[in-house]
């Protein structure tokens, strides 16, 4: 039979979890749960800028297409026009 001895603040988990002996410094485990929160925030707060960002990309996408459009249509009307009157009427 093997004895290891470890600190008191040692945490005992499923074998195979944290390594051979099962063992890990509850100190270090904290400071892992404390890393993968602040990295799993930032992750969040990332995933919500870029889905800002791709809210603000089509609707000024959108706004672009109209005035296009808008642009074709008044050159449109001042190709057909056959007078300056009706050029002027053009909008």
């Amino acid at each position: 039979m093997f004895a290891k001895c470890v600190d008191s603040d040692a945490t005992c988990f499923d074998a195979y979890t944290c390594g051979f002996g099962g063992f890990v410094c509850k100190s270090k485990f904290d400071d892992l749960a404390s890393d993968y929160e602040s990295l799993r925030q930032t992750c969040r707060s990332v995933a919500y800028e870029h889905d800002q960002l791709v809210e603000k990309y089509n609707r000024m996408l959108s706004e672009l297409q109209d005035a296009e459009s808008r642009r074709d249509a008044l050159a449109r009307c001042i190709m057909l026009a056959t007078s300056l009157q009706q050029a002027q009427m053009c909008h």
